[in-house]
């Protein structure tokens, strides 16, 4: 917020829940510190922006969620309970006959997201899916499924391990990595 001071910025609401990943019972805070401005607006429900933008919330179970989420947590009441990722939103854009899918970590499930993404523009097709897909082990099966979607491309990084990218890629041939200073055509 301090590097632009006129963009408005959406939040899902509940992102300043406190948030701990646990494991072997060491707590460690993961949370977004809490930041006051007009400027923040908190998304409850998909919200279209206008413009071919939407900001795409409450996405199915279908397909599961990431193993990596068991050792992730919110405060809740005197305690902690397993993280429900209520808060996380995702951008669609339109452009033309595509949508492109732009994702945080996907502790949603990546395949939750790219289905809830494909019924809501049921006419269109997934061009650009990028952001972090939290996998890591085998992912032959969210392979499978992303091949299922028809996704045009792929990008990736952040919570995808290095191996499970190239997994992807071995898989679907269309997986490039997402790092700083990649530039992605729309």
């Amino acid at each position: 917020m301090g590097i632009n001071d006129s963009a408005e910025v959406f939040m899902g609401e509940g992102a300043f829940r406190r948030r701990y990943a646990v494991e072997d019972s060491v707590k460690r805070f993961i949370g977004i510190p809490e930041v006051k401005s007009e400027r923040i607006n908190f998304v409850g429900e998909t919200l279209p922006l206008g413009d071919g933008y939407t900001i795409l919330k409450d996405f199915g179970g279908r397909f599961g969620r990431p193993a990596g989420n068991r050792t992730l947590f919110m405060e809740a009441g005197s305690g902690l309970v397993p993280d429900s990722f209520q808060d996380e939103i995702v951008l669609v854009i339109e452009s033309g006959r595509e949508v492109h899918i732009i994702t945080g970590c996907s502790h949603s499930g990546i395949l939750n997201i790219v289905e809830a993404a494909s019924q809501l523009f049921p006419d269109r097709s997934i061009g650009v899916l990028a952001g972090g897909f939290h996998l890591s082990g085998d992912v032959s099966g969210v392979a499978r499924g992303l091949a299922e979607f028809k996704v045009r491309e792929i990008y990736t990084g952040h919570c995808t391990s290095e191996e499970a990218l190239h997994e992807l890629d071995d898989i679907l041939g269309n997986v490039r990595p997402l790092r700083p200073g990649t530039v992605i055509e729309l």
